[in-house]
C-alpha cells in the first residue's frame, strides 16, 4: 500500500537516507508505475548492487554505463555519481 507522499518519504527514509524521495516519482506510483526496486526503497536498506540499479532506472543507461562497481570501489561510484548528478 503506498502513503501519502510525506509517509512514503519518511519510510523511505528510514532504510535508504541517501535518496530524497521527489513528488515525481510518487505520481508515477499513483498512476500504476510498478519496478521492484521501488517497492523496496521503502521496505530495506539497498545492497551497493542495488543502489546501482536504481541509478540505473532513474537515469537510463547512456549515464550508468560509466559508474563503477560499487563493491569493488566505492569512492569512484559515488564520484560517478556526483558527477552525472551534476551534469543534469
Amino acid at each position: 500500500v503506498l502513503d501519502n507522499f510525506q509517509g512514503e518519504a519518511e519510510e523511505i527514509n528510514q532504510f535508504n537516507g541517501w535518496f530524497s524521495y521527489a513528488l515525481l516519482l510518487q505520481r508515477c506510483q499513483e498512476m500504476g508505475y510498478y519496478h521492484c526496486l521501488m517497492d523496496l526503497l521503502d521496505e530495506r536498506q539497498f545492497t551497493h548492487n542495488e543502489m546501482r540499479d536504481f541509478y540505473l532506472l532513474l537515469f537510463g543507461a547512456c549515464k550508468v554505463r560509466m559508474l563503477s562497481n560499487p563493491q569493488s570501489d566505492w569512492k569512484e561510484f559515488m564520484s560517478c555519481i556526483t558527477t552525472i548528478l551534476e551534469q543534469g
